[in-house]
């Protein structure tokens, strides 16, 4: 068995920041995923390029040159609160951009791009479109290159809008709540089944199984006890109104159902005595991974998916050593970091070679 350890987490304005009171450690974020030991992270809010180049130069400091980087935004949107943009940082030992070998002998490069054309199926009052589009990149084993044996990984990274703005006014009929349903059920039966087939959009080839993972900040949570409304089923339909393309055997569920963003902390910090518990400090479960189990299960393939205890250790989720750093400081965490916890896939693949026609 091989195993690929997936990250996302939500930076909560990730930018070069001049308020030495309120700027980001990129020390601390890299210590971060050296400690949760992801191969790959799916970043959200993330408002400027030049950030994610700063926290990789540290990153390539601290490993000796072993990290890339993708950065995007989606432009095609009317929501000036949309464009916030979207990063992949991958460890290029384990992981490469997906090359695939075209008919005339050369190489074509995946490169991570914005989804903006899908299958808009939503009958239900003329929604559409996504308010914002994901972000999507396609990587492979170091050693894959598409040709010999291994997987691939085709990743989507989003960050489900929390409410409408004055601009989106067609969407005057649907609540918050609904509208961020109804984004979701667009991402995981639209956008995600395009994506989980073996082709490329290109129609080339590849000899890697694909592993369609959707990830990121859904501003939804799923439904448990301590996590009342909104909240997402595993698997969320609907209705008559809502036209999918699932293929039949396909099983999308949704999971990750530990708390994940940070509470509103007083404005008063000699006032963060008054929340007693530490999990008191944890207040939504916002952050998921979306998969299909069927095709997991059909290749061998184990998965469990947690948030990383980068503040303190907890009996929910994974305790990492760099939560030393912050010894229980929530505030610490939110202005050095962010106000969001990164969660963590771990995938345990079963090699597959191609056979020889």
């Amino acid at each position: 068995m091989s195993e690929y350890i997936i990250g996302s987490f939500n930076m909560f304005k990730f930018s070069r920041q001049g308020n030495s009171e309120s700027k980001k450690s990129y020390e601390l974020i890299a210590k971060i995923f050296q400690d949760a030991k992801f191969d790959i992270v799916a970043l959200q809010e993330v408002f400027q390029k030049e950030a994610v180049a700063d926290l990789v130069a540290v990153l390539n400091k601290e490993t000796n040159g072993k990290w890339d980087y993708s950065w995007d935004e989606p432009k095609k949107t009317s929501n000036k609160q949309a464009r916030e943009g979207y990063a992949f940082v991958w460890n290029t030992l384990r992981l490469d951009k997906v090359h695939t070998i075209l008919s005339d002998g050369s190489v074509r490069v995946f490169e991570p791009r914005i989804i903006n054309q899908y299958k808009k199926s939503i009958i239900r009052i003329g929604k559409k479109d996504l308010l914002r589009n994901p972000y999507y990149g396609r990587f492979a084993p170091k050693n894959a290159r598409g040709e010999s044996y291994g997987f691939e990984l085709r990743l989507i990274n989003t960050h489900i809008m929390y409410k409408k703005s004055k601009e989106d006014s067609f969407l005057e009929e649907l609540k918050d709540i609904a509208m961020r349903k109804t984004e979701y059920a667009i991402l995981s039966q639209i956008v995600f089944p395009k994506l989980d087939v073996k082709d490329d959009n290109s129609g080339v080839k590849t000899h890697l199984h694909a592993y369609t993972i959707l990830m990121g900040d859904y501003n939804l949570s799923i439904k448990t006890e301590d996590n009342p409304s909104p909240y997402i089923p595993e698997s969320y339909e609907m209705g008559e109104n809502f036209i999918t393309y699932l293929p039949k055997d396909s099983e999308i569920v949704t999971i990750q159902d530990e708390k994940t963003s940070l509470i509103r902390l007083p404005e008063n910090p000699e006032d963060d005595a008054i929340i007693s518990q530490m999990e008191g400090y944890y207040s939504k479960n916002y952050d998921h991974f979306t998969l299909n189990k069927k095709k997991l299960q059909k290749y061998n393939t184990a998965y469990d998916a947690h948030r990383v205890n980068v503040i303190a250790n907890s009996q929910k989720g994974i305790n990492v050593s760099v939560s030393k750093e912050f010894n229980g400081d929530f505030r610490k965490y939110h202005n050095k970091v962010s106000d969001h916890l990164p969660v963590r896939l771990k995938l345990e693949i079963e090699p597959r070679r191609r056979r020889n026609t």
